[in-house]
Order: structure tokens, then C-alpha cells, then sequence
């Protein structure tokens, strides 16, 4: 059975929401409305934090970072979860020392057996091999995200100077790519 969890949400209808799942599943829970009354409530005692990531004030990654930092904060399974669903923010969350993420409109009955997993594996002595695959595993997710991110950032940073140029010479996108790019290029999408 899972030990207490700490819920960490801004908003009261959605904590209440959370705290009623968890009563009818007998799960003895805690919440804090933001992240330093998270930090002062914390103890070891704690085998799982249930933690918002857009939080005003002190962010979760904030809350998940302070918590990685503490001794008491070593061996809790922390879960993220927010409105934001792109793979960098999955990656943030991560390097931020969340176990895992979810987008908020993720069945909470997800959420709570993807817990009931981690704290089982968090207690299960696995060996060298496996952590070490596991860990690379997530190393491998984090970068690809940030790779990711990095082109999409210098496909629009390309965009908006191609656009800029355009402008600049007062030439339709068309016009340009007629003027300027090679021959064999010129049929290519851009």
C-alpha cells in the first residue's frame, strides 16, 4: 500500500479533486497550496509528492529541485504535473529531479499507479545494470528534447530572417527565392 503523499497545487478545486481520489483509495495525503509551505510540510515520512510545475511564486521545478537537495528528499517519488505538454517541458521536469511528468489531463488513476510503480521500484533493490541502463535511458530522452527544441528554435530564428529579408527588399517570399536561391533548391519546400 502507498505511504503518505504530499499534493502540491495552487488551485483548491483541483487539489480537492486529487484529495478525494486519494481518500477513496485509502491513501493518507497532505496538501500545501504553494511551494515553501511544501517545503516546511515535508518530511521522510512522505513517500510520494504529487507536485503542480506552474505554480506562482516558487515554480514545482523550484519545489522538486529543493526537495532533491534535502537528505529527507532523496528516496520520495516526485511527480510532476501542468498544463503544458511539450517534450521540453517533460525535459525540464526531469532535470528538475522529478521521477515522472503528466499533462493535467492525464486520468489521475494513471497518475496514482505510475506512483505505486515508482515507489515500488524506489524500494526494490534492482541491480547496477539496470539503474545504469535506466538512467542513461533518461539522459538519451532529455537531450533528444533539448535537440529538438534547439532546431525549432533556429527553424523560426531562419523564418523570421527570411521574412526580415524579404521585407528589407520589399520582394514577395516567391520573388526571393526566385532572386536568390540556387536552381535546385528553388523547388524544395522551405
Amino acid at each position: 500500500m502507498l505511504g503518505r503523499v504530499l499534493i502540491v497545487e495552487d488551485n483548491a478545486e483541483v487539489a480537492r479533486l486529487v484529495q478525494a481520489f486519494l481518500t477513496a483509495q485509502g491513501v493518507d495525503h497532505t496538501w500545501c497550496a504553494d511551494g515553501p509551505a511544501a517545503l516546511a510540510t515535508f518530511t521522510d515520512q512522505f513517500q510520494a509528492v504529487i507536485l503542480d510545475v506552474a505554480m506562482p511564486g516558487m515554480s514545482g521545478l523550484e519545489v522538486a529541485s529543493a526537495l532533491r537537495a534535502r537528505p529527507d528528499g532523496q528516496q520520495c517519488v516526485i511527480v510532476g504535473y501542468s498544463g503544458f505538454g511539450r517534450e521540453v517541458d517533460r525535459a525540464r521536469a526531469l532535470a528538475a529531479g522529478m521521477d515522472d511528468y503528466f499533462v493535467k489531463t492525464t486520468l489521475i488513476t494513471q497518475v496514482l499507479a505510475r506512483i505505486k510503480l515508482l515507489v515500488a521500484l524506489r524500494h526494490t533493490e534492482l541491480p547496477d545494470r539496470v539503474r545504469a541502463a535506466a538512467a542513461d535511458w533518461h539522459s538519451e530522452q532529455q537531450y533528444a528534447a533539448s535537440v529538438r527544441e534547439q532546431a525549432r528554435d533556429a527553424k523560426d530564428a531562419f523564418a523570421r530572417a527570411r521574412s526580415k529579408w524579404a521585407a528589407e527588399l520589399g520582394t514577395t517570399h516567391a520573388a526571393f527565392k526566385l532572386r536568390f536561391l540556387p536552381a535546385h533548391l528553388m523547388h524544395q519546400k522551405t
